[in-house]
C-alpha cells in the first residue's frame, strides 16, 4: 500500500514504515542540484557510455572499454574529458548521495587490458594464418583499456553554487563507477 494511502488511513507507523523502504530502494528523491541534475543524466543504458572502470587512485583511473561504446561516442581522441559517477546499484543506500557528484578526468593514453598477453597471441596467430576471424574472436579482441588522469571531483555546494575538489572526494571499488563522454553543454557548465 503506497505511504500516501497509509497517511489516509491515520496509521503514522506505516507511512514512515513505507517512507524509509522508499529510502532503502534506492530512490534519489532530496532535490537534485546543478551537478546532480547533470549525474542523474547519465546511466548505464545511455548511448553516452564510454566503459567502467578497472583501477581507480587518486591521480589516475584505467577504463575498460570497447569498440561500440567508443563508436556510440564518437570516438575517444587524447585529451579528451570524460565524466565519472558512482552507479547507484553499486553502493549501499547511505552513500547514495556520492552519486550525485561528477568526477571530471582526461584521457591521456591507452593501457593494457588484464588479458592483453592473450589477445595479443591470438591476433598474432589470426594474422600470421591470413585467417578470417570468426565473429567470437572479434567481440573478444574489440576490447580495450584507456588511462585517464583525474581532474577533481564536481559536486553540488551547501548554498546551491557548483563546488569544486582537486581529487576524488571518496573512494569506492572499482566497480562502482561508470565512465562517460559528457555532452558539450554539460562540459559548459
Amino acid at each position: 500500500m503506497p505511504a500516501k494511502r497509509m497517511v489516509e488511513t491515520g496509521n503514522p507507523i506505516e507511512a514512515d514504515f513505507e517512507a524509509e523502504i522508499a529510502k532503502k530502494e534506492g530512490s534519489l528523491t532530496y532535490p537534485a542540484g546543478v551537478v546532480a541534475g547533470i549525474s542523474r543524466q547519465y546511466s548505464i543504458e545511455s548511448d553516452r557510455l564510454l566503459g567502467l572502470l578497472l583501477k581507480l587512485d587518486y591521480a589516475e583511473m584505467h577504463i575498460a572499454t570497447c569498440d561500440p561504446w567508443k563508436r556510440k561516442c564518437g570516438g575517444v581522441p587524447r585529451n579528451s574529458f570524460v565524466v565519472v559517477k558512482v552507479s547507484p546499484s553499486h553502493v549501499s543506500p547511505e552513500d547514495l548521495h556520492f552519486c550525485d557528484r561528477i568526477i571530471l578526468a582526461r584521457v591521456t593514453d591507452s593501457v593494457p587490458t588484464p588479458v592483453a598477453g592473450d589477445a595479443l597471441n591470438t591476433l598474432f596467430e589470426v594474422h600470421k594464418a591470413q585467417a578470417v576471424m570468426d565473429p567470437y574472436t572479434m567481440k573478444e579482441l574489440q576490447w580495450s583499456a584507456m588511462r585517464a588522469s583525474i581532474v577533481g571531483t564536481f559536486y553540488d555546494g551547501a548554498s546551491g553554487a557548483v563546488a569544486f575538489g582537486n581529487d576524488v572526494d571518496t573512494f569506492f571499488g572499482a566497480h562502482a563507477y561508470e565512465v562517460y563522454s559528457p555532452t558539450a553543454e554539460h562540459l559548459g557548465l
